[in-house]
């Protein structure tokens, strides 16, 4: 559904806990053509204005070139 809706998931998930967890979902069903999970590096970090910048203006990065990150599966910010 996100697929074909074309929604960027932004996520602080990065278990592989069994096969239905998000990375084992990505391993499988990842294709050229598949937009990349965003990864949040430190979630916790996020309350620092320097870091919370950088990962805005890494995820701006991706909105913008969007084609370029197609079928890499996963991409963690900042």
């Amino acid at each position: 559904m996100i697929q074909r809706e074309c929604i960027l998931l932004l996520t602080k998930n990065r278990n592989r806990e069994d096969e239905t967890s998000l990375q084992a979902i990505i391993e499988r069903e990842n294709t050229h053509g598949s937009l990349p999970v965003i990864t949040v590096s430190d979630k916790d970090r996020l309350v620092i204005p320097a870091y919370r910048q950088q990962a805005a203006h890494k995820l701006a990065t991706i909105i913008i070139y969007l084609e370029n990150y197609l079928g890499v599966g996963r991409i963690y910010i900042p």
